[in-house]
């Protein structure tokens, strides 16, 4: 995490995830990724995490940004799982 490790709304997020959490790149971006709600994408190249913010730092001011979530995202996991409990 590198500079934003002792930053105060970091650790809000960390607490708020109660430590369950991972920091991933994309993009040239730092992402938070709240692990408790799983993903919402079960594609191994791009996982989507149902609650994942991105880090960045503009003025020495952190911004936390919600990543955007899609309704094709959830439908596609559902018919994955669907597929999956089938057996297909």
């Amino acid at each position: 995490m590198g500079e934003l490790e002792g930053e105060d709304k970091i650790h809000r997020l960390i607490k708020i995830a109660e430590g369950w959490y991972t920091i991933s790149r994309k993009e040239q971006a730092l992402l938070f990724n709240d692990l408790r709600f799983g993903l919402i994408s079960l594609n191994p190249i791009d996982p989507k995490f149902a609650f994942s913010y991105k880090l960045l730092k503009r003025n020495n001011e952190v911004i936390v940004e919600e990543t955007p979530k899609f309704k094709e995202d959830a439908q596609n996991v559902l018919l994955e799982l669907w597929a999956r409990i089938w057996g297909n």
